[in-house]
Protein backbone atom coordinates (compact mmCIF):
# COMPACT_ATOMS: atom_id res chain seq x y z
CA UNK A 1 0.00 0.00 0.00
CA UNK A 2 2.80 2.42 0.90
CA UNK A 3 4.63 1.86 -2.37
CA UNK A 4 1.42 2.16 -4.35
CA UNK A 5 0.55 5.35 -2.49
CA UNK A 6 3.95 6.92 -3.26
CA UNK A 7 3.79 5.93 -6.92
CA UNK A 8 0.17 7.08 -7.16
CA UNK A 9 0.84 10.45 -5.54
CA UNK A 10 3.77 10.97 -7.90
CA UNK A 11 1.55 10.09 -10.83
CA UNK A 12 -1.24 12.31 -9.49
CA UNK A 13 1.12 15.27 -9.19
CA UNK A 14 2.43 14.80 -12.73
CA UNK A 15 -1.10 14.20 -14.03
CA UNK A 16 -2.26 17.40 -12.34
CA UNK A 17 0.38 19.21 -14.35
CA UNK A 18 -0.97 17.47 -17.45
CA UNK A 19 -4.53 18.53 -16.66
CA UNK A 20 -3.35 22.07 -15.97
CA UNK A 21 -1.52 22.16 -19.31
CA UNK A 22 -4.70 21.10 -21.16
CA UNK A 23 -6.76 23.52 -19.07
CA UNK A 24 -4.21 26.27 -19.70
CA UNK A 25 -4.21 25.72 -23.46
CA UNK A 26 -8.01 25.77 -23.51
CA UNK A 27 -8.03 28.96 -21.42
CA UNK A 28 -5.49 30.76 -23.60
CA UNK A 29 -7.31 29.79 -26.81
CA UNK A 30 -10.67 30.89 -25.38
CA UNK A 31 -9.20 34.25 -24.36
CA UNK A 32 -6.98 34.89 -27.40
CA UNK A 33 -9.31 33.68 -30.18
CA UNK A 34 -12.94 34.21 -31.02
CA UNK A 35 -15.40 31.44 -30.14
CA UNK A 36 -15.69 30.67 -33.86
CA UNK A 37 -11.93 30.24 -34.35
CA UNK A 38 -11.66 28.30 -31.09
CA UNK A 39 -14.41 26.02 -32.33
CA UNK A 40 -12.53 25.37 -35.57
CA UNK A 41 -9.38 24.47 -33.64
CA UNK A 42 -11.21 22.07 -31.33
CA UNK A 43 -12.81 20.53 -34.41
CA UNK A 44 -9.30 20.01 -35.78
CA UNK A 45 -8.25 18.35 -32.51
CA UNK A 46 -11.31 16.08 -32.61
CA UNK A 47 -10.38 15.00 -36.14
CA UNK A 48 -6.75 14.42 -35.11
CA UNK A 49 -7.54 12.35 -32.01
CA UNK A 50 -10.30 10.28 -33.63
CA UNK A 51 -8.24 9.54 -36.75
CA UNK A 52 -5.18 8.77 -34.61
CA UNK A 53 -7.19 6.32 -32.53
CA UNK A 54 -8.29 4.56 -35.72
CA UNK A 55 -4.76 4.47 -37.18
CA UNK A 56 -3.20 3.08 -33.99
CA UNK A 57 -5.72 0.21 -34.14
CA UNK A 58 -5.44 -0.55 -30.43
CA UNK A 59 -1.68 -0.97 -30.62
CA UNK A 60 -1.10 1.42 -27.72
CA UNK A 61 -2.74 -1.03 -25.32
CA UNK A 62 -1.01 -3.98 -26.99
CA UNK A 63 2.32 -2.28 -26.29
CA UNK A 64 1.26 -1.49 -22.72
CA UNK A 65 0.25 -5.07 -21.95
CA UNK A 66 3.25 -6.57 -23.74
CA UNK A 67 5.80 -4.49 -21.85
CA UNK A 68 3.94 -4.36 -18.53
CA UNK A 69 3.67 -8.13 -18.08
CA UNK A 70 7.38 -8.80 -18.71
CA UNK A 71 10.57 -7.60 -17.07
CA UNK A 72 12.71 -8.30 -20.16
CA UNK A 73 11.54 -8.01 -23.76
CA UNK A 74 12.28 -10.95 -26.05
CA UNK A 75 13.01 -11.05 -29.76
CA UNK A 76 9.37 -11.71 -30.67
CA UNK A 77 8.31 -8.73 -28.58
CA UNK A 78 10.40 -6.38 -30.70
CA UNK A 79 8.82 -7.96 -33.78
CA UNK A 80 5.44 -6.95 -32.36
CA UNK A 81 6.66 -3.40 -31.66
CA UNK A 82 8.10 -2.92 -35.15
CA UNK A 83 5.01 -4.38 -36.82
CA UNK A 84 2.88 -2.04 -34.74
CA UNK A 85 4.80 1.08 -35.74
CA UNK A 86 4.74 0.13 -39.43
CA UNK A 87 1.03 -0.66 -39.28
CA UNK A 88 0.29 2.82 -37.94
CA UNK A 89 2.23 4.33 -40.86
CA UNK A 90 0.21 2.30 -43.37
CA UNK A 91 -3.05 3.24 -41.65
CA UNK A 92 -2.01 6.90 -41.54
CA UNK A 93 -1.32 6.96 -45.28
CA UNK A 94 -4.71 5.42 -45.97
CA UNK A 95 -6.43 7.96 -43.69
CA UNK A 96 -4.60 10.86 -45.35
CA UNK A 97 -5.88 9.69 -48.75
CA UNK A 98 -9.40 9.50 -47.33
CA UNK A 99 -9.03 12.97 -45.84
CA UNK A 100 -7.90 14.30 -49.23
CA UNK A 101 -11.16 13.04 -50.76
CA UNK A 102 -13.17 14.94 -48.15
CA UNK A 103 -11.02 18.01 -48.80
CA UNK A 104 -11.71 17.83 -52.53
CA UNK A 105 -15.42 17.64 -51.78
CA UNK A 106 -14.95 20.88 -49.79
CA UNK A 107 -16.18 19.21 -46.61
CA UNK A 108 -12.97 20.02 -44.69
CA UNK A 109 -11.29 23.46 -44.39
CA UNK A 110 -7.80 23.58 -45.88
CA UNK A 111 -5.99 24.00 -42.56
CA UNK A 112 -7.64 20.87 -41.12
CA UNK A 113 -6.65 18.84 -44.17
CA UNK A 114 -3.07 20.12 -44.13
CA UNK A 115 -2.77 19.76 -40.37
CA UNK A 116 -4.00 16.17 -40.40
CA UNK A 117 -1.71 15.15 -43.27
CA UNK A 118 1.38 16.52 -41.56
CA UNK A 119 0.65 15.65 -37.93
CA UNK A 120 -1.17 12.31 -38.03
CA UNK A 121 1.78 9.88 -38.50
CA UNK A 122 3.94 11.86 -36.08
CA UNK A 123 1.23 12.06 -33.43
CA UNK A 124 0.70 8.28 -33.67
CA UNK A 125 4.40 7.66 -33.01
CA UNK A 126 4.36 10.03 -30.03
CA UNK A 127 1.40 8.18 -28.53
CA UNK A 128 2.98 4.75 -29.01
CA UNK A 129 6.25 5.86 -27.43
CA UNK A 130 4.27 7.25 -24.50
CA UNK A 131 2.59 3.86 -24.00
CA UNK A 132 5.97 2.12 -24.14
CA UNK A 133 7.14 4.37 -21.29
CA UNK A 134 3.95 3.63 -19.35
CA UNK A 135 4.51 -0.11 -19.78
CA UNK A 136 8.03 0.35 -18.40
CA UNK A 137 6.49 2.11 -15.34
CA UNK A 138 8.21 5.35 -16.33
CA UNK A 139 5.28 7.37 -15.07
CA UNK A 140 6.78 10.84 -15.34
CA UNK A 141 8.09 10.35 -18.89
CA UNK A 142 4.81 8.79 -20.00
CA UNK A 143 2.66 11.65 -18.70
CA UNK A 144 5.05 14.23 -20.12
CA UNK A 145 4.78 12.63 -23.55
CA UNK A 146 1.04 11.92 -23.56
CA UNK A 147 -0.43 14.83 -21.60
CA UNK A 148 1.89 17.75 -20.93
CA UNK A 149 4.55 18.66 -23.46
CA UNK A 150 2.45 19.25 -26.57
CA UNK A 151 0.00 21.49 -24.72
CA UNK A 152 2.74 23.26 -22.78
CA UNK A 153 4.89 24.00 -25.83
CA UNK A 154 1.86 25.27 -27.75
CA UNK A 155 1.03 27.57 -24.83
CA UNK A 156 4.59 28.92 -24.92
CA UNK A 157 4.27 29.67 -28.62
CA UNK A 158 0.99 31.46 -27.97
CA UNK A 159 2.40 33.46 -25.06
CA UNK A 160 5.66 34.61 -26.62
CA UNK A 161 4.57 35.06 -30.25
CA UNK A 162 1.10 36.38 -29.38
CA UNK A 163 -0.45 35.44 -32.72
CA UNK A 164 -4.20 35.48 -33.34
CA UNK A 165 -4.45 33.72 -36.71
CA UNK A 166 -6.06 30.30 -36.64
CA UNK A 167 -3.70 28.71 -39.16
CA UNK A 168 -0.72 29.76 -37.03
CA UNK A 169 -2.27 28.05 -34.02
CA UNK A 170 -2.59 24.79 -35.97
CA UNK A 171 0.96 25.19 -37.32
CA UNK A 172 2.59 25.66 -33.93
CA UNK A 173 0.54 22.83 -32.41
CA UNK A 174 2.00 20.58 -35.11
CA UNK A 175 5.51 21.93 -34.39
CA UNK A 176 5.00 20.94 -30.77
CA UNK A 177 4.13 17.38 -31.83
CA UNK A 178 7.32 17.12 -33.89
CA UNK A 179 9.40 18.41 -30.98
CA UNK A 180 7.94 15.83 -28.61
CA UNK A 181 8.61 13.04 -31.14
CA UNK A 182 12.27 14.09 -31.23
CA UNK A 183 12.40 13.81 -27.44
CA UNK A 184 10.79 10.35 -27.68
CA UNK A 185 13.51 9.12 -30.01
CA UNK A 186 16.25 10.54 -27.78
CA UNK A 187 14.79 8.95 -24.62
CA UNK A 188 14.24 5.52 -26.26
CA UNK A 189 17.40 5.06 -28.35
CA UNK A 190 18.03 1.45 -27.30
CA UNK A 191 14.44 0.38 -27.88
CA UNK A 192 14.35 2.23 -31.21
CA UNK A 193 17.51 0.47 -32.43
CA UNK A 194 16.14 -2.97 -31.51
CA UNK A 195 12.85 -2.17 -33.23
CA UNK A 196 14.55 -1.07 -36.46
CA UNK A 197 16.56 -4.28 -36.88
CA UNK A 198 13.62 -6.58 -36.04
CA UNK A 199 11.41 -8.46 -38.49
CA UNK A 200 7.65 -7.98 -38.89
CA UNK A 201 4.54 -10.08 -38.34
CA UNK A 202 1.46 -8.06 -39.25
CA UNK A 203 -1.06 -10.91 -38.98
CA UNK A 204 -0.20 -11.63 -35.36
CA UNK A 205 -0.25 -7.95 -34.40
CA UNK A 206 -3.64 -7.30 -36.02
CA UNK A 207 -5.13 -10.31 -34.23
CA UNK A 208 -3.84 -9.04 -30.87
CA UNK A 209 -4.82 -5.43 -31.39
CA UNK A 210 -8.40 -5.58 -32.68
CA UNK A 211 -10.17 -5.94 -29.27
CA UNK A 212 -7.96 -3.16 -27.87
CA UNK A 213 -8.77 -1.03 -30.90
CA UNK A 214 -12.50 -1.11 -30.15
CA UNK A 215 -11.88 -0.17 -26.51
CA UNK A 216 -9.42 2.64 -27.27
CA UNK A 217 -11.45 3.99 -30.17
CA UNK A 218 -14.57 4.11 -28.00
CA UNK A 219 -12.69 6.04 -25.32
CA UNK A 220 -11.51 8.61 -27.85
CA UNK A 221 -14.97 8.87 -29.39
CA UNK A 222 -16.48 9.63 -25.99
CA UNK A 223 -14.17 12.62 -25.78
CA UNK A 224 -14.19 13.86 -29.36
CA UNK A 225 -17.29 12.59 -31.20
CA UNK A 226 -19.62 15.17 -29.66
CA UNK A 227 -17.33 17.95 -30.86
CA UNK A 228 -17.08 16.35 -34.29
CA UNK A 229 -20.88 16.10 -34.67
CA UNK A 230 -21.37 19.64 -33.40
CA UNK A 231 -18.89 20.78 -36.05
CA UNK A 232 -20.93 18.98 -38.69
CA UNK A 233 -24.44 20.04 -37.58
CA UNK A 234 -24.07 23.37 -35.79
CA UNK A 235 -21.96 26.51 -35.56
CA UNK A 236 -18.29 26.32 -34.57
CA UNK A 237 -19.07 28.42 -31.47
CA UNK A 238 -21.17 25.49 -30.23
CA UNK A 239 -18.11 23.24 -30.62
CA UNK A 240 -16.06 25.62 -28.48
CA UNK A 241 -18.79 25.83 -25.83
CA UNK A 242 -19.08 22.05 -25.54
CA UNK A 243 -15.30 21.49 -25.75
CA UNK A 244 -14.60 23.82 -22.85
CA UNK A 245 -17.30 22.21 -20.67
CA UNK A 246 -15.97 18.76 -21.54
CA UNK A 247 -12.37 19.67 -20.75
CA UNK A 248 -13.38 21.12 -17.40
CA UNK A 249 -15.35 17.95 -16.56
CA UNK A 250 -12.38 15.78 -17.54
CA UNK A 251 -10.37 17.42 -14.78
CA UNK A 252 -12.44 15.31 -12.37
CA UNK A 253 -11.03 12.09 -13.83
CA UNK A 254 -7.38 13.13 -13.62
CA UNK A 255 -6.89 11.00 -10.48
CA UNK A 256 -8.30 7.93 -12.25
CA UNK A 257 -6.01 8.50 -15.22
CA UNK A 258 -3.06 8.97 -12.87
CA UNK A 259 -3.82 5.74 -10.99
CA UNK A 260 -4.30 3.84 -14.26
CA UNK A 261 -0.85 4.92 -15.41
CA UNK A 262 0.63 3.29 -12.30
CA UNK A 263 -1.47 0.13 -12.01
CA UNK A 264 -2.05 -0.85 -15.67
CA UNK A 265 1.33 -2.61 -16.03
CA UNK A 266 0.91 -4.07 -12.53
CA UNK A 267 -2.45 -5.57 -13.52
CA UNK A 268 -0.84 -7.17 -16.59
CA UNK A 269 1.99 -8.54 -14.42
CA UNK A 270 -0.36 -9.98 -11.76
CA UNK A 271 -2.53 -11.70 -14.34
CA UNK A 272 0.49 -13.04 -16.24
CA UNK A 273 1.90 -14.60 -13.04
CA UNK A 274 -1.48 -15.71 -11.57
CA UNK A 275 -1.19 -13.42 -8.54
CA UNK A 276 -4.95 -13.04 -8.04
CA UNK A 277 -4.80 -12.08 -4.35
CA UNK A 278 -2.26 -9.36 -5.12
CA UNK A 279 -4.50 -8.15 -7.94
CA UNK A 280 -7.48 -7.80 -5.58
CA UNK A 281 -5.34 -5.97 -3.05
CA UNK A 282 -4.02 -3.67 -5.78
CA UNK A 283 -7.54 -2.72 -6.90
CA UNK A 284 -8.76 -2.24 -3.33
CA UNK A 285 -5.89 0.11 -2.48
CA UNK A 286 -6.13 2.03 -5.74
CA UNK A 287 -9.88 2.56 -5.27
CA UNK A 288 -9.30 3.96 -1.79
CA UNK A 289 -6.92 6.54 -3.25
CA UNK A 290 -9.32 7.33 -6.10
CA UNK A 291 -12.32 7.88 -3.82
CA UNK A 292 -10.47 9.90 -1.19
CA UNK A 293 -9.15 12.38 -3.74
CA UNK A 294 -11.89 12.44 -6.39
CA UNK A 295 -15.03 12.87 -4.28
CA UNK A 296 -13.94 16.15 -2.63
CA UNK A 297 -12.84 17.42 -6.06
CA UNK A 298 -16.28 16.58 -7.46
CA UNK A 299 -18.03 18.46 -4.65
CA UNK A 300 -15.82 21.52 -5.21
CA UNK A 301 -16.44 21.43 -8.96
CA UNK A 302 -20.20 20.89 -8.56
CA UNK A 303 -20.59 23.84 -6.19
CA UNK A 304 -18.39 26.20 -8.23
CA UNK A 305 -19.26 25.33 -11.82
CA UNK A 306 -20.34 28.83 -12.80
CA UNK A 307 -17.21 30.40 -11.34
CA UNK A 308 -14.96 27.94 -13.22
CA UNK A 309 -16.71 28.37 -16.57
CA UNK A 310 -16.74 32.16 -16.20
CA UNK A 311 -12.94 32.08 -16.35
CA UNK A 312 -13.21 31.40 -20.08
CA UNK A 313 -15.67 34.21 -20.78
CA UNK A 314 -19.34 35.00 -20.29
CA UNK A 315 -20.32 33.47 -23.65
CA UNK A 316 -19.33 30.02 -22.37
CA UNK A 317 -21.51 30.07 -19.24
CA UNK A 318 -24.92 30.64 -20.81
CA UNK A 319 -26.07 27.02 -20.31
CA UNK A 320 -24.49 25.30 -17.29
CA UNK A 321 -26.58 22.17 -17.75
CA UNK A 322 -23.93 21.01 -20.26
CA UNK A 323 -21.16 20.72 -17.69
CA UNK A 324 -23.47 19.31 -14.99
CA UNK A 325 -24.41 16.46 -17.33
CA UNK A 326 -20.77 15.84 -18.25
CA UNK A 327 -19.71 15.90 -14.59
CA UNK A 328 -22.26 13.17 -13.85
CA UNK A 329 -20.68 10.95 -16.49
CA UNK A 330 -17.19 11.57 -15.14
CA UNK A 331 -18.34 10.85 -11.58
CA UNK A 332 -19.52 7.38 -12.65
CA UNK A 333 -16.28 6.94 -14.57
CA UNK A 334 -14.27 7.68 -11.42
CA UNK A 335 -16.42 5.60 -9.05
CA UNK A 336 -16.13 2.48 -11.21
CA UNK A 337 -12.34 2.74 -11.15
CA UNK A 338 -10.01 0.88 -13.51
CA UNK A 339 -12.60 -1.54 -14.91
CA UNK A 340 -11.42 -1.07 -18.48
CA UNK A 341 -7.83 -1.96 -17.69
CA UNK A 342 -8.92 -4.87 -15.51
CA UNK A 343 -10.68 -6.45 -18.47
CA UNK A 344 -8.11 -5.51 -21.12
CA UNK A 345 -5.01 -6.38 -19.10
CA UNK A 346 -6.77 -9.32 -17.42
CA UNK A 347 -7.25 -11.37 -20.58
CA UNK A 348 -10.92 -10.52 -21.14
CA UNK A 349 -10.49 -8.32 -24.20
CA UNK A 350 -13.40 -10.06 -25.92
CA UNK A 351 -15.87 -8.94 -23.25
CA UNK A 352 -14.47 -5.43 -23.35
CA UNK A 353 -14.77 -5.37 -27.14
CA UNK A 354 -18.51 -6.07 -27.07
CA UNK A 355 -19.12 -3.66 -24.19
CA UNK A 356 -17.27 -0.94 -26.11
CA UNK A 357 -19.19 -1.66 -29.31
CA UNK A 358 -22.48 -1.34 -27.43
CA UNK A 359 -21.61 1.95 -25.70
CA UNK A 360 -20.12 3.31 -28.95
CA UNK A 361 -23.37 2.49 -30.77
CA UNK A 362 -25.33 4.35 -28.10
CA UNK A 363 -22.98 7.33 -28.40
CA UNK A 364 -23.35 7.55 -32.18
CA UNK A 365 -27.11 6.94 -32.16
CA UNK A 366 -27.84 9.47 -29.42
CA UNK A 367 -25.49 12.03 -31.00
CA UNK A 368 -27.18 11.91 -34.39
CA UNK A 369 -30.63 12.09 -32.78
CA UNK A 370 -30.02 14.68 -30.05
CA UNK A 371 -27.36 17.07 -31.40
CA UNK A 372 -29.42 18.43 -34.34
CA UNK A 373 -32.25 19.15 -31.87
CA UNK A 374 -30.51 20.13 -28.61
CA UNK A 375 -27.02 21.11 -29.84
CA UNK A 376 -24.45 21.10 -26.99
CA UNK A 377 -26.91 19.68 -24.44
CA UNK A 378 -27.63 16.80 -26.80
CA UNK A 379 -23.90 16.13 -27.16
CA UNK A 380 -23.52 16.14 -23.38
CA UNK A 381 -26.41 13.68 -22.90
CA UNK A 382 -25.03 11.31 -25.56
CA UNK A 383 -21.52 11.43 -24.08
CA UNK A 384 -22.70 10.98 -20.49
CA UNK A 385 -24.99 8.06 -21.36
CA UNK A 386 -22.22 6.25 -23.25
CA UNK A 387 -19.74 6.68 -20.39
CA UNK A 388 -22.19 5.45 -17.75
CA UNK A 389 -23.16 2.36 -19.77
CA UNK A 390 -19.55 1.55 -20.61
CA UNK A 391 -18.38 1.67 -17.00
CA UNK A 392 -21.32 0.05 -15.22
CA UNK A 393 -21.44 -2.91 -17.62
CA UNK A 394 -17.65 -3.27 -17.38
CA UNK A 395 -17.90 -3.30 -13.57
CA UNK A 396 -20.43 -6.14 -13.80
CA UNK A 397 -18.09 -8.19 -16.01
CA UNK A 398 -15.10 -7.51 -13.74
CA UNK A 399 -17.10 -9.09 -10.92
CA UNK A 400 -18.25 -11.95 -13.15
CA UNK A 401 -14.90 -12.79 -14.76
CA UNK A 402 -12.35 -11.83 -12.12
CA UNK A 403 -14.41 -12.06 -8.93
CA UNK A 404 -13.48 -8.49 -8.02
CA UNK A 405 -16.08 -6.07 -6.70
CA UNK A 406 -14.57 -2.71 -7.57
CA UNK A 407 -16.62 -1.03 -4.82
CA UNK A 408 -15.32 -3.34 -2.08
CA UNK A 409 -12.70 -0.95 -0.75
CA UNK A 410 -12.84 -2.54 2.72
CA UNK A 411 -11.17 -5.69 1.42
CA UNK A 412 -14.21 -7.89 0.90
CA UNK A 413 -15.19 -9.27 -2.45
CA UNK A 414 -18.94 -9.41 -2.60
Amino acid sequence: MKRLLIESLTSVFIRVLGSLSAFGLTYVIAKQFSSIDAGYFFFFLSMLFISSSICRFGLDNVFLKLIGEKSILLKEDYITLKSGFLLTIINSIFFIILTYIFYQLQILPWFIFTGLCVSLPVFNFVFLFGMISQGQSKTIISVLILNILINFITCMFLYFLNFTELHNLVFFYICSIFFVLLLCFCSNLNVTKRIIISKTDFASVIKKSFPFFIFTFNGQMQIWFGQFCLGMFTLSSAVANFAISLRVSLLLSFILVAINIVIAPKIAYCVRHNEHSNLKKLIMNSNIIIYVISLPVFIIFFLNVELIIDLFGAEYSEDLSIIYILLLGQLVNVLTGSVGYLLSMGGHERDLKYISLFSLSILILFSFILIPIYSEVGAAIATCTSIILQNTISAFYVKKRLGINIFAILGRSA
